[in-house]
């Protein structure tokens, strides 16, 4: 593993770990390539605002990606959590004559948790498979 003392280091090995360029962060932080090679290069401090934007992208601590403390975190499968989270509110009942009905209990807030999760996965795949 490289050597990643500082945040330019560490940004710099998330990108090339994701295979995805300056330019694609750029666009998911709404800002220009030139903003994102400064902080690649030392030149420019990111804002609180910036770190958090580059922490989602990747999916990283904002304490790793700051202070290097801690660990990165790999992406995971926010569809998994999702499933996993409503587990619970899942039941399989056997009737009868055999036949089974699937219960499924969610109130609106567990049905917009899970699709935000899910949308959030899909627009971060989305800029590594770009």
């Amino acid at each position: 593993m490289k050597d990643l003392n500082s945040f330019p280091e560490r940004l710099k090995y998330l990108i090339e770990k994701y295979k995805t360029t300056q330019q694609k962060l750029a666009d998911y932080c709404n800002t220009d390539k030139a903003l994102i090679s400064k902080y690649c290069s030392g030149t420019h401090k990111p804002t609180n605002a910036s770190i958090n934007k580059i922490s989602m992208f990747f999916d990283c601590s904002q304490d790793w990606l700051k202070e290097g403390k801690g660990k990165s975190n790999d992406r995971f499968d926010y569809s998994k959590v999702a499933a996993g989270e409503f587990q619970n509110k899942v039941k399989l009942d056997k009737e009868p004559d055999g036949s089974f009905n699937l219960i499924i209990r969610l109130e609106q807030h567990d049905v917009e948790m899970m699709v935000n999760k899910i949308f959030f996965q899909k627009s971060v795949d989305n800029h590594f498979q770009q």
